[in-house]
């Protein structure tokens, strides 16, 4: 699930949902993350999406039907109440079990977060 910790994270929270209920996360996902932290591409906006979708043969009418449905808007008023939850304040943040949030910071490194997860998923199973 897309962490929203600030508005303006909302747009690519919104892409997350979309492509997912488009079915085209696999297709999407690391191409939109690669496109915007590697090549710094400017995609931030509800137009830039849209145009990233179409650009990697989303039809544009299921976009924008889904983009701006009920069902996108109430899942990402779920990952906001989600991150209010569990004070997650970055990415990468995993919950376990809905009781232990993991981050690189609480883990002590990111080297430690695999770590840490295994060791809270060992303690909920009861090994």
């Amino acid at each position: 699930m897309p962490g929203i910790f600030r508005k303006d994270w909302i747009p690519h929270a919104k892409a997350y949902f979309t492509a997912e209920k488009l079915d085209v996360l696999n297709k999407i996902h690391s191409s939109l993350f690669t496109a915007i932290h590697k090549h710094r591409k400017q995609i931030y906006d509800d137009t830039s999406i849209m145009k990233f979708f179409l650009e990697h043969d989303v039809d544009k009418q299921k976009f924008k039907k889904t983009y701006v449905s009920d069902e996108i808007d109430t899942k990402i008023k779920q990952a906001y109440v989600m991150g209010q939850r569990y004070k997650i304040t970055g990415v990468p943040a995993i919950i376990v079990n809905g009781k232990y949030m993991v981050s690189g910071s609480t883990a002590g490194s990111f080297e430690n977060v695999t770590k840490v997860i295994d060791m809270l998923i060992e303690k909920e199973r009861g090994d």
